[in-house]
């Protein structure tokens, strides 16, 4: 996970195109974003990291979004993560990819149900 933010971008892609190879043979999802919120998205002194890390997630959700649910357990702290990255002032492409990936996410069951989960999870 820790190569997404490599400079070269051919470790980049090999390092994203094996999170992906693995999330199709295993359907095991909510690993990988586990380990992509703990490690990369979570990261405050590696901006690079997080900006690719956020990147890479959103294109595997994209390509694989049928493995994704709302009810893992990381799913709230990786929404919260996206929200905080999403008012990072410094930050402005951590901020648009945070944002991009978040609209994603709130859309795949409708924004509509993510809002009111969201809601009664943080009223209790």
């Amino acid at each position: 996970m820790l190569n997404l933010g490599s400079i070269e971008v051919t470790i980049r892609k090999v390092s994203h195109k094996c999170v992906l190879e693995y999330v199709r043979k295993f359907k095991d999802f909510e690993t990988v974003m586990s380990i992509y919120l703990k490690t990369a998205m979570q990261q405050t002194e590696n901006s690079h990291l997080k900006l690719k890390a956020t990147n890479s997630f959103h294109s595997l959700l994209m390509a694989e979004t049928k493995y994704f649910s709302h009810d893992f357990d990381c799913s709230k702290p990786f929404l919260e993560e996206l929200i905080h990255s999403s008012h990072q002032k410094e930050y402005s492409e951590i901020r648009r990819a945070a944002l991009i990936t978040l609209i994603f996410i709130l859309r795949l069951q409708g924004v509509e149900k993510n809002i009111s989960q969201l809601s009664s999870q943080a009223e209790n």
